[in-house]
């Protein structure tokens, strides 16, 4: 069942059988996060039955693993401009980062660096909806 959910899930909200409306987001994978806890939980209890100590190294192993990546993602999220430099940075090939640096640049008025970065958007995708030629030219 878990599995279920989390493939149908993602099935649904992953474009791949249909185009939606907008781009996948993480509110997309909420209701796929739900098989995947559930299958999580199942695997869990399985391997506890058998090995409680290896259940529950691994478990505080991956609690441990998560709460330090989630304090050096939270560093991001000092404001617009620091989330938006950490989205260019892990993936500098994205339009969106791209252009969210662009225009967050703009935002303190550095018209120079806000171009490069319309036009390393305008390299990665010429029609992306959001991208204004003026301020690229």
């Amino acid at each position: 069942m878990g599995g279920i959910i989390y493939l149908a899930g993602f099935a649904l909200t992953a474009n791949f059988f249909f185009a939606g409306a907008t781009n996948i987001g993480e509110r997309w994978a909420y209701l796929p996060s739900a098989g995947f806890c559930l299958l999580f939980g199942l695997a869990y209890e399985w391997l506890a039955d058998r090995r409680r100590t290896v259940a529950v190294g691994l478990l505080c192993t991956i609690i441990v693993a998560m709460s330090i990546r989630t304090v050096i993602r939270n560093r991001d999220w000092q404001g617009n401009f620091t989330l938006a430099l950490a989205a260019e940075r892990a993936y500098p090939q994205s339009v969106r980062a791209q252009h969210a640096v662009g225009l967050e640049y703009l935002k303190i008025g550095d018209v120079a660096r806000a171009k490069q970065h319309f036009e390393a958007a305008e390299r990665i995708d010429r029609d992306y909806p959001h991208l204004d030629r003026k301020s690229t030219r």
